[in-house]
């Protein structure tokens, strides 16, 4: 397609915005033209014209009002991409579709002019960025938090195992089915387990039933049991009502929890004896506990580069930023993104509450861009092999395996700028003035601040 005159201008709105003006030739856009009426011609048959030989004038008639359309959007859509190719330093929020784009009618034997107006991500040159002082918090592994760890893992451990002889005691558990009325209220149950209840003044009804089994001799329990229950004013299911149901018994069973011995340890498949499964988890405890201390440390640094050179992000790129994130834990939930149940309301409520944070991590990245850009901080080949051969040891993999995984998708564009973030949070840290704090438990993150929605003026009376 021929190409003449193009010309544009892009001009700075503000250091989150920018505006092209641009101008399509007339001989492009006729070109458009003849070419779209032409490919019509070949697919349309009316009566009294042989496919490809209606008129133009008759083709204008019926579609003129849908083919100015799409070619508009067409043409204008390819002049932006290419405008964007050939400008450096554009990074554009968004694709084209969704820009602010307005434009006159098409005028024969004129140049079409539009105007585009698009969030950008902004330029940041950060300058004040040695010297900060932060503190780097130190908490030591505590006996009792290796002791809640174990415990954790005692209770991963534990079975659930059938209870055939003997009475039904506190603790157990009941399998049951119910169906039955509550007044005039049909009630039905399929196959719950629920564990014996200790105490008087059961409420609910699972509960009342599974405690009714209480001291029954479980190889006498029939498979089928009516019974009655009247619930009490207080109860949380159906106060002051009455009820008559059909249960059908299931089973008995009681959980098991594994004593914590070197059987345990072995079972567990980390260590021999449980002394050596106690130190593993407490090494284990230092590690993650050192990663968290570096983490608070790193985000103190960034929260003061970022106060001494503070930078406007635009709404657009924060939602883009919160959706991401939202996106990736919900996969990490084994959640589809496009869930129907997660549609509407429920995910841009997610998206919102997470608007805030996201505007920091936004701010901490553009920064430390900056700042190795400045410092010239590069990556080389042999750091994304280490990298690589890391990441395969804490998941088990081969390294072949997870670079050939890397290298779908741009994953290693991805690897390399982690890497090279990285290695700025490093040299930052050096170039900080860091102390060292001795504390019982970590201290919380600031929270982001959530600005108030302006109170509504209320009009003034007129006297």
């Amino acid at each position: 397609m021929t190409d003449i005159g193009k010309s544009f201008d892009i001009e700075s709105v503000s250091s989150i915005e920018k505006s092209i003006k641009g101008k399509i030739p007339w001989i492009t856009v006729k070109e458009k033209f003849d070419e779209t009426y032409r490919e019509i011609s070949k697919t349309v048959s009316i009566k009294g014209f042989r496919r490809g030989k209606v008129p133009r004038s008759m083709l204008e008639k019926m579609f003129k009002k849908h083919v100015e359309k799409d070619i508009v959007q067409e043409l204008v859509r390819s002049d932006l991409v290419e405008i964007l190719q050939t400008s450096e330093g554009i990074r554009p929020v968004g694709d084209v579709t969704e820009w602010d784009i307005q434009h006159g009618e098409i005028e024969k034997n004129s140049d079409f002019a539009y105007t585009a107006n698009f969030e950008v991500v902004p330029e940041v040159e950060i300058k004040d960025y040695k010297g900060h002082e932060a503190v780097k918090y130190i908490v030591a592994v505590k006996d009792e938090q290796i002791d809640h760890e174990l415990e954790h893992l005692r209770n991963h451990y534990k079975k659930s195992l059938p209870v055939e002889d003997g009475n039904v005691e506190t603790g157990h558990i009941i399998s049951f089915s119910v169906m039955g009325k509550v007044g005039e209220k049909p009630v039905s149950i399929d196959s719950v387990k629920v564990p014996v209840p200790d105490g008087e003044n059961i409420s609910g009804l699972k509960e009342k039933i599974a405690a009714g089994f209480a001291g029954k001799e479980i190889s006498s329990i029939p498979e089928e049991n009516d019974i009655e229950i009247e619930f009490d004013e207080n109860d949380a299911e159906y106060p002051g009502e009455k009820g008559s149901f059909l249960v059908e018994f299931e089973g008995v069973s009681r959980i098991e929890v594994p004593e914590l011995d070197d059987d345990f340890a072995k079972e567990t498949g980390k260590s021999d004896t449980i002394d050596e499964l106690k130190e593993t988890i407490r090494k284990d405890l230092e590690k993650q506990f050192e990663e968290k201390s570096t983490m608070l440390l790193e985000k103190a640094i960034m929260k003061s580069i970022i106060e001494k050179n503070d930078f406007q992000v635009g709404e657009k790129l924060i939602k883009k930023q919160a959706e991401m994130k939202v996106n990736q834990t919900l996969m990490g939930l084994g959640l589809g993104v496009n869930d129907n149940n997660l549609m509407g309301d429920v995910k841009n409520n997610l998206i919102s509450s997470y608007a805030a944070k996201a505007e920091i991590e936004l701010k901490e990245n553009l920064s430390l861009e900056s700042i190795s850009k400045i410092e010239n901080v590069e990556v080389s080949d042999q750091e994304i092999e280490d990298k690589i051969i890391e990441i395969a040891n804490e998941e088990g993999k081969n390294p072949e395996r997870v670079k050939a995984d890397y290298l779908k998708d741009n994953g290693m564009d991805t690897l390399k700028y982690y890497i090279k973030m990285s290695k700025t949070l490093d040299f930052l840290k050096t170039e900080s003035k860091i102390t060292e704090e001795e504390v019982d438990e970590f201290p919380e993150l600031d929270k982001p601040e959530v600005p108030e929605e302006p109170a509504e003026e209320e009009p003034e009376s007129e006297e």
